[in-house]
């Protein structure tokens, strides 16, 4: 690849700047702020666009940088040599986005449009991204050290081509790396971390449960203490209510007998409430504790149902499953079957990689086939076109003399009839006299047919004597001339045949010389000149029509009729079609006698015979790599399909026992199993708890009762006499009304501190028991947090497993390499520092590292000097490997500033050497780092 020429309309501060380029080195050498860098940065938008478009920074966003001081058109052109054909791109640059951006692509030699090339042409002629093209041709100033991209690592390996190449490793990492960074357990923004900690979090509410469960039965045995205090205060305000209103009612039997009835009724009411409720139990009262116990395995049924949602499969999974099962019918393939297949795929396609070297695309063998038709009457050498198209540029230079020869063959032979002329006699009077009676002739018949046509004139008499006398005058005329003529050839004959004969050495005097004159004739070297010249214009001639009737012949021979005007480019087209034929038919000549396609196709048929045992539809022409990859999906999904059902089957099996177990409690305690037997539970616990409050409110009408007949008379009180006629006394001997009413004001001040107290435990309760609640969410969440933590870790392991290994692979790939790298590497830095002592080694990443004292450094820990020494010879070293056939230029922008003045003049060294096999665009702005003539606007 060579450039030829470009035109800077505007870019920075650059306009109408035209350059041409040749071969081998083209310094440029500018003062400082004349736009060396600028200009480098054209060819580099040139080939490949801009960058960092979306940078605010002005510097940074490279549209805007080198937006046009002067205005204008935004733009420029550059032409080119690439594969033989000569092509002109054109490029305009909107201001501010690449919507008004134009890119044309010109055959330069025809001026006719072409679509060669993509959007970005740089990536179709270097085969390397922008990246990798900064890193390796383009050397930009102060950025000489260098570093491996994918892309220059698939161009090494001479896999630019293929489908899955190194030029996507980096982004593959890159997506590895964030997902692996996402999920990483190390750092806090980590899914796993923050899941961990989650998971922490919930074990740390858990653990208080039994504290909290402690609390809830300690509050409840406060509670019941305190109400067992308030219904013996109560007991002890009726016993004084009783009291007052028998001191009050002086003893009056029967307000005591109201009350005992009172009594009696509150008790048959209370147990009429508490048989009512049992009665709403089918069979016997279940225990409280066994009906706590059923209710909470009812309750971990919805758990267990919930504890992987995941495991229940949507309509397209289980769609997708029946598809896999189908497919899968008769056995699914184990990780060694498919270790196998992939290992066979691997071998297949590095054998298919060294025979699509030889192998030709459908697009070649149909070219191909199109140059051996073409070509199928007669295939001229190579070596027969150039040698034609020099003879056609040695035609086209002799044509283009050969006017200017014939022209001065006849200024040099009008010259020499001149002198000759000269030495002829003076005419003869006689002469002159034959020449006016011509005239006078003439005259005389114009004016007789001027008054013959006249209106008043006509053919009369005087008009006719007119005419026949300018008649006479004009023969008389001619006789006279034409006897003065003879003479005068007759003695000018000598001196013509001594200026024209080529025998003549030497010039006579003409005979007809007065005797008082004496005139020489011309120089015998004019006479020699013209006959040489008329000599190399016959040859010259005949040289034309030789190379026309041979190119002529060889176009006849091809078949193809071309026009004058079109030979030159159709002998340079012919030669570089005829050398892309015999390249292809080498190639296809190797393909078609090589062992290789009979490996390729029986490894292609045992992979398909092994594809189409699951996969029978598939076709031979299918992507197998594809195929297999969908294979491993396919067996890996159907797995944890199975896998799935598998854990919901167990899932099922389990709440299937345990809904047998709690509909079996649920028919022993005399309950028709509902639907939903948690909520049947709960309601049984319900009336279980009220059926304990009528039981205690029962009990305590009774115990009232039984308290009343003991502390009086019954018998006297259902007779409704005290039968000895002695006056009634009170249980309490002597109290007074006071006594009982200061008794009952600090029974009922202590009555409401209960019941405060009583309300605060019952709050207290409240919130312990939803905070048992909240602790029971966070064992739900906890269960469901580690199944996803686990999948999350086993998901971070592939990835970080999958990231080590695709590092290992591209380390093992750029190890066969290393050594051809290095010793381009060592070639280039013995010209820029002979001599030198230092050792260098290379690692698998192509890094450069240098060996001191014993220890092997980073290159950063050299001079800036040495690291562009480094830099410069590791970028050649790859580029030598990367392009082995065409060659790209190189554009070096002043690399040798941080060289000292002895790696200097190995830099002149280095520069002729490169030279010698690239063309080199050399910027510099000191006459010290000048290594050649600069090549000028």
């Amino acid at each position: 690849m060579k450039l030829i020429s470009c035109h800077i309309e505007n870019f920075g501060r650059l306009n109408n700047l035209d350059l041409e380029f040749h071969d081998g080195l083209n310094p440029i050498l500018r003062e400082n702020g004349w736009g060396k860098s600028t200009f480098a940065h054209f060819l580099l938008v040139m080939f490949y666009g801009f960058a960092n478009e979306r940078k605010k920074n002005d510097l940074e966003n490279e549209r805007r940088r080198f937006a046009p001081w002067q205005n204008g058109v935004y733009g420029g052109s550059i032409t080119f040599i690439w594969r033989d054909r000569k092509y002109r791109l054109e490029r305009t640059f909107g201001p501010r986005d690449g919507k008004e951006d134009a890119l044309a692509q010109f055959d330069a030699d025809t001026g006719l449009v072409c679509r060669d090339f993509s959007a970005v042409p740089g990536e179709d002629i270097f085969s390397l991204d922008r990246p990798s093209f900064e890193r390796t041709i383009f050397i930009g100033q102060q950025s000489v050290h260098t570093d491996v991209t994918a892309g220059i690592h698939a161009k090494i390996g001479d896999l630019t081509g293929e489908q899955a190449d190194m030029s996507m490793y980096d982004e593959v990492q890159k997506r590895l790396k964030t997902e692996t960074d996402r999920l990483t357990p190390s750092r806090k923004t980590g899914e796993i971390h923050q899941l961990k900690t989650h998971l922490a979090e919930l074990s740390a509410t858990i653990s208080g449960k039994s504290g909290e469960e402690a609390a809830y039965h300690q509050n409840n045995l406060r509670i019941a203490s305190l109400q067992e205090e308030k219904r013996d205060l109560l007991s002890q305000l009726e016993q004084l209510q009783n009291d007052q209103r028998a001191l009050s009612r002086d003893k009056d039997l029967g307000v005591r007998r109201e009350i005992y009835e009172n009594f009696r009724r509150e008790e048959a009411a209370a147990l009429k409430d508490r048989d009512d409720m049992r009665n709403q139990f089918p069979d016997e009262v279940p225990d409280p504790a066994d009906v706590d116990e059923w209710l909470e395995t009812a309750s971990s049924l919805d758990r267990v149902t919930a504890s992987d949602p995941n495991d229940d499969l949507s309509p397209e999974q289980q769609q997708e499953y029946i598809h896999l099962r189908s497919t899968f019918r008769n056995e699914v393939p184990g990780e060694s079957a498919i270790a196998r297949a992939e290992e066979l795929n691997r071998n297949l396609q590095i054998a298919v990689h060294r025979a699509s070297r030889s192998r030709l695309s459908p697009e070649e063998e149909k070219k191909r086939q199109e140059d051996a038709d073409f070509f199928s009457s007669y295939l001229p050498e190579s070596d027969e076109l150039s040698e034609a198209i020099r003879s056609w540029n040695r035609r086209n230079a002799i044509v283009s003399a050969l006017p200017q020869k014939k022209a001065n063959a006849r200024l040099l032979k009008n010259m020499l009839d001149r002198d000759s002329g000269e030495e002829s006699p003076r005419r003869p009077a006689h002469s002159f006299a034959g020449i006016f009676l011509i005239f006078c002739g003439i005259a005389m018949i114009a004016a007789g047919f001027f008054i013959s046509s006249s209106p008043s004139g006509g053919f009369g008499i005087p008009v006719v004597a007119l005419m026949g006398a300018g008649i006479l005058s004009l023969l008389i005329g001619s006789g006279l001339e034409f006897v003065n003529g003879r003479g005068g050839r007759s003695k000018r004959r000598p001196a013509r045949q001594t200026a024209t004969d080529s025998d003549d050495t030497t010039s006579s005097a003409s005979p007809s010389v007065s005797s008082g004159a004496q005139h020489n004739s011309l120089p015998e070297s004019s006479e020699e000149e013209l006959r040489q010249l008329s000599y190399e214009i016959r040859a010259d001639e005949a040289e034309i029509d030789e190379i026309e009737q041979t190119i002529r012949a060889v176009f006849d021979r091809i078949g193809i009729d071309v026009p004058p005007e079109d030979t030159y480019q159709t002998l340079y087209d012919l030669r570089g079609k005829v050398r892309e034929y015999q390249e292809l038919e080498r190639r296809d000549e190797r393909f078609r006698s090589g062992e290789e396609n009979r490996n390729i196709k029986e490894m292609e048929d045992q992979l398909y015979r092994f594809l189409t045992a699951f996969y029978p539809a598939l076709d031979e022409g299918t992507d197998m790599s594809q195929s297999l990859q969908e294979l491993k999906y396919d067996v890996r999904r159907y797995r944890e399909f199975l896998d799935r059902r598998e854990k919901q089957r167990l899932a099922d099996d389990r709440r299937s026992r345990k809904e047998n177990d709690l509909r079996e409690y649920l028919r022993s305690i005399g309950y028709l199993p509902e639907r939903d037997m948690a909520k049947q539970l709960s309601r049984i616990r319900d009336q279980l708890r009220r059926l304990s409050s009528l039981e205690e409110i029962y009990q305590n009408r009774k115990t009232a009762r039984e308290q009343f007949e003991d502390r009086h008379n019954m018998g006297q009180i259902l007779a409704g006499t005290s039968g000895t006629g002695a006056s009634y006394t009170s249980g309490r001997q002597g109290q007074t009304l006071e006594a009982i009413s200061a008794r009952q004001e600090e029974i009922h001040e202590r009555i409401s501190d209960l019941e405060s107290k009583i309300q605060s435990c019952q709050r207290d309760s409240e919130r312990i028991n939803g905070r048992l609640e909240e602790i029971a969410d966070a064992e739900n969440a906890h269960d469901l947090g580690e199944q996803k933590l686990k999948k999350l870790e086993h998901r971070y392991q592939v990835l970080m497993a999958t990231r080590r290994y695709l590092e290992e692979a591209r380390a093992r790939f750029s190890a066969k390499f290393m050594e051809p790298v290095r010793k381009e590497y060592m070639k280039y830095y013995q010209l820029l520092s002979p001599g030198d002592g230092k050792e260098y080694t290379l690692d698998a990443d192509l890094n450069i590292r240098v060996r001191e004292a014993g220890a092997s450094r980073d290159v950063g820990y050299l001079s800036e000097g040495y690291q562009d020494l480094i830099g410069l010879c590791r970028r050649m070293a790859m580029i030598d490997i990367m392009y082995r056939n065409e060659k790209p230029f190189l554009l070096f922008d002043d690399p040798f500033v941080n060289l000292d003045d002895q790696k200097l003049i190995g830099a002149r060294d280095f520069l002729t050497r490169i030279a010698e096999n690239y063309q080199i665009i050399y910027l510099t702005c000191q006459n010290a780092r000048n290594y050649g003539e600069t090549i000028r606007p």
